[in-house]
């Protein structure tokens, strides 16, 4: 009789466990407190589930390059003075005279450049938008018992996701310029501005 009491006990005690453990779990509600795992049980089977948030941030860069060309016409003239003197006898009409006559000869001279001034203007758009990348790690464990028994392990399965969140894209202009000369052309035009004479005394011509 004693010992049919003793075992009426234990189902009690057995049976009376079970039911507050279903009646705080609500047949697999989460048992653990921490936000990012989840611990149910149920049916014998204990359910570990954990969450792992990943952060990092990357840029995404797009750059165009763009080339111009403008051609303009310029000239420039440069102008100078130039005497050049030259020497001769000048002879008397009826006496058996000369003189020597210094002719200098005044000129301008214009020396006129052409060419075509070629600017090339080289541009790089550069577009950088910032990405928020967030990785989602999903981790469920499953073992057989109570949580913390150490029960037979049944199964484990990996999920991830990535979410990427993009930023305002920023623009930035860079420009290069340079310029040089193509198709240069000389020319030099000279213009007679005056004569000037100096004659010198009359001299016996030697025979």
């Amino acid at each position: 009789m004693k010992k049919i009491s003793m075992i009426l006990l234990t189902l009690l005690l057995a049976f009376g466990f079970t039911s507050t453990a279903m009646a705080s779990n609500g047949h697999g509600a989460d048992i653990d407190p921490d936000p990012n795992r989840s611990v149910t049980f149920y049916k014998g089977i204990t359910t570990i589930i954990t969450t792992e948030v990943d952060v990092t941030y990357d840029e995404k860069v797009k750059v165009k390059k763009y080339t111009d060309y403008f051609t303009e016409k310029k000239s420039s003239t440069v102008s100078e003075k130039k005497v050049v003197v030259s020497y001769k006898k000048q002879y008397h009409s009826s006496k058996d005279l000369y003189r020597k006559v210094k002719i200098a000869k005044t000129y301008r001279v214009d020396t006129i450049t052409s060419w075509d001034e070629v600017t090339r203007v080289d541009k790089i758009v550069t577009f950088k938008t910032p990405i928020k990348i967030t990785t989602t790690t999903v981790t469920t464990i499953k073992h057989r018992g109570a949580p913390g028994s150490n029960g037979k392990f049944i199964s484990k399965d990996v999920q991830k996701s990535v979410d990427k969140e993009y930023g305002e894209t920023v623009k930035h202009v860079d420009k290069k310029k340079e310029v040089y000369k193509k198709n240069v052309e000389t020319t030099v035009k000279k213009t007679l501005l005056y004569v000037k004479k100096t004659y010198g005394k009359w001299m016996k011509i030697k025979r």
